[in-house]
C-alpha cells in the first residue's frame, strides 16, 4: 500500500489560529513545540489544510484560555481575546549570557 501524498489545500478547515496566534505575538514554533508537533504540521493546521485533532484542539484551547468555537466557529475577536489567559511564552531568539 503506498500512501497518497498529502496535498495543500488552505482553507479547507478553516479556523482563527493565526490571528489568535500574531495576537499573543508567538511564532508558529512556539505551537508547534507547544503542542509537540513539526513546525510544518502546524503551519498545514493554521492555514486550514489539516483538521485540528480533539487532542491539539484541547491543547490550543488551554493555551490560549479559549473554547473551541473561539478557534473555529467565529470570527477572531480581539476584545474577547484580551480576557484570555495565555500562558505560552515566545522563545527568546537571544541566547542568554
Amino acid at each position: 500500500y503506498v500512501s497518497k501524498p498529502q496535498t495543500y489545500e488552505p482553507g479547507r478547515f478553516p479556523n482563527n489560529l493565526k490571528e489568535i496566534r500574531q495576537y499573543f505575538g508567538l511564532k508558529t514554533v512556539d505551537l508547534a513545540a507547544y503542542l509537540d508537533c513539526s513546525k510544518s504540521a502546524y503551519f498545514f493546521i493554521e492555514n486550514g489544510a489539516r483538521p485540528i485533532q480533539p487532542k491539539r484542539m484541547v491543547r490550543l484551547c488551554e493555551a490560549y484560555g479559549c473554547q473551541p468555537d473561539d478557534i473555529t466557529d467565529k470570527a477572531f475577536d480581539p476584545n474577547a481575546a484580551s480576557l484570555w489567559d495565555c500562558p505560552i511564552k515566545r522563545k527568546s531568539t537571544h541566547p542568554t549570557r
